[in-house]
């Protein structure tokens, strides 16, 4: 497990850490490369390649004329842009984003942009397009996901923004908003636990709410160097003060190695997910472009392999993978 500083908050009971962190990702582009930000505003749709911002950014904006509370507004003379997020889409509500059309002024550039996990359905995307008609409001809708690769696709490889883009998936990652995988490999940096994930064929990290994973990668100096199929269930594990498991888990073998790592690493007062795999296979994934893995990078080994893999072992997996790389 590796404890890293992350530039977009995390375990937070905060209703709107989502919209919270994509708001700071936008302001850190900002601040980052002005340019490159009016780029990403132009490629979503949202304004013209002549545009020249100098944005504000507010979170949940009010107005005495509308009986709803956006998410966000990016505001400057000329143009009000106005941001709803949701983690699911159906959680979109017709009445509410016409309210929110109330934020917006009678000029040439208002956007209302909405994102989502899955993107928003096409009958109330419909419904909203009809409702805007005649009127200069455009809605633009995105996914987590699609607004990364937006962003991703614009930076140079050698860009130190892609530090910050990282960071921003593996927020995403662990709130389960991006795009769920068939046969999913999840990357976790390991340099400082790896001896004893290999002793133990084990991977631990603070409890977070990832996706079902398929594969744990154990990641290291710009490579996944070993790969291990997850064996059901994960181990969530709550530790006391003391360093005392407080909660009910599996009896046997996997609970000695557990108390063995909460011990060895001196756990105490946190939460802990525990992945065990049957064993874990040596493999060479390479990152070819710049920058390494903050915490955790997820794949879609279906994609990765152009296969469905999902009657391979961890061996063929492993050896296949020898022969690709990935930025």
């Amino acid at each position: 497990m590796e404890v890293l500083n992350n530039y977009f908050q995390r375990y937070t009971q905060k209703e709107n850490v989502i919209t919270d962190n994509t708001m700071r990702l936008f302001k850190l582009l900002q601040t980052n490369n002005i340019n490159r930000y009016y780029e990403l505003l132009q490629q979503i749709g949202m304004v013209s390649e002549d545009t020249t911002l100098s944005p504000t950014i507010m979170l949940q904006p009010s107005n005495k004329n509308a009986s709803s509370i956006p998410d966000a507004q990016i505001v400057q003379k000329g143009y009000n842009f106005i941001i709803e997020t949701k983690r699911d889409s159906r959680d979109f509500d017709f009445k509410q984003l016409k309210e929110h059309t109330k934020y917006l002024d009678n000029i040439e550039n208002n956007v209302l942009l909405t994102i989502s996990k899955q993107g928003m359905e096409e009958g109330l995307k419909n419904k909203i397009n009809d409702f805007l008609q005649g009127m200069k409001i455009k809605h633009f809708d995105l996914t987590f996901d699609s607004l990364i690769d937006i962003i991703r696709k614009s930076l140079p490889e050698e860009d130190e923004f892609h530090d910050i883009l990282n960071d921003y998936e593996e927020f995403c990652l662990s709130e389960q908003i991006l795009r769920e995988f068939n046969n999913s490999l999840y990357a976790f940096a390991a340099s400082n636990t790896l001896e004893d994930d290999l002793k133990y064929n084990v991977y631990w990290f603070p409890k977070k709410k990832y996706y079902h994973i398929d594969y744990i990668g154990l990641y290291q100096n710009k490579e996944i160097i070993y790969i291990g199929k997850t064996e059901k269930p994960r181990i969530n594990v709550y530790i006391d003060e003391h360093g005392t498991i407080t909660n009910e888990i599996i009896e046997g073998e996997k609970l000695e190695i557990i108390k063995k790592i909460i011990d060895k690493y001196n756990y105490k007062s946190t939460k802990i997910t525990f992945y065990f795999v049957k064993e874990f296979v040596k493999t060479s994934y390479k990152k070819v472009s710049p920058y390494g893995i903050l915490f955790c990078k997820a794949f879609d080994l279906d994609q990765v392999l152009d296969m469905d893999v999902s009657s391979c072992d961890a061996h063929e997996i492993a050896e296949k993978l020898k022969n690709y790389t990935w930025k």
